[in-house]
């Protein structure tokens, strides 16, 4: 069985974990990921080994739940995924930056810019779209140009921002401190899909989470994709791997 996070429309085959829901309770970030993720698989559908999907920041739950989790986890496939900044000089190159930098200089900085983007979204949410993807690839605004692809990321935005935003703001806490110690826990399977023109998670970001893990990932580079695009591509190809099996 497999397990997405992330993103909001999931497509049929796929069990989603709500991660934001549980965050938003007051526990410690990995104390709440991991309740939510027994909780889920206590679930008869999900007996036995499940396979974790993860996108962006969705693979810093995954890796965790990996690392604490091992003897039920069979693979990883991580889309464009956001590995610790600890490993490598990769916040300049990454156009969440501002968000990140906020995150580490603590709560009052992020609160606030955590409403200053909530308001945004409610007054002027084309043209955040716009904004994210001005520095994309060009095959990348071509691909996320399509107004179902647009709508869906911005209600992915919304339902984090305005619906979950304690869960939001600890989870971007929990990203910025250093959690690059648990990547040795992780024993499954690792398959990364990445962009070359990532300018949210950079290629250098997954090579450096390639080298950080135990076992060497299969890496899969989709030429001149950025973030977005790149789940665009590889989620179809994960899909339908699985009903082949």
């Amino acid at each position: 069985m497999d397990i997405v996070f992330g993103p909001d429309k999931r497509p049929d085959g796929l069990e989603p974990l709500n991660r934001l829901g549980p965050l938003g309770g007051g526990l410690p970030y990995a104390d709440a990921l991991i309740d939510a993720f027994d909780e889920m698989t206590r679930a008869p559908r999900l007996a036995g080994h499940v396979r974790l999907v993860a996108f962006s920041l969705g693979s810093m739950a995954a890796l965790r739940i990996a690392a604490a989790r091992a003897d039920r986890i069979a693979s990883l496939d991580l889309i464009a995924p956001a590995a610790p900044l600890q490993l490598g000089d990769f916040l300049d190159a990454m156009a969440g930056k501002p968000v990140f930098e906020a995150a580490q200089q603590g709560k009052f900085r992020l609160g606030l810019l955590a409403r200053m983007q909530s308001v945004a979204l409610t007054i002027a949410p084309s043209l955040i779209a716009r904004q994210l993807f001005a520095a994309s690839s060009d095959a990348e605004r071509k691909l996320m140009g399509a107004p179902e692809r647009r709508c869906a990321f911005l209600a992915g935005m919304k339902q984090a921002v305005h619906h979950h935003p304690a869960a939001y703001k600890a989870e971007l806490r929990a990203y910025v401190t250093d959690w690059s110690a648990m990547l040795a826990e992780v024993r499954s399977p690792v398959r990364i899909w990445q962009g070359t023109d990532d300018n949210w998670a950079p290629a250098a970001m997954a090579q450096a989470l390639a080298s950080a893990l135990m076992s060497p990932p299969e890496i899969i580079l989709a030429e001149g994709m950025s973030h977005y695009g790149v789940l665009v591509q590889s989620l179809p190809k994960i899909i339908a791997e699985r009903r082949a099996e």
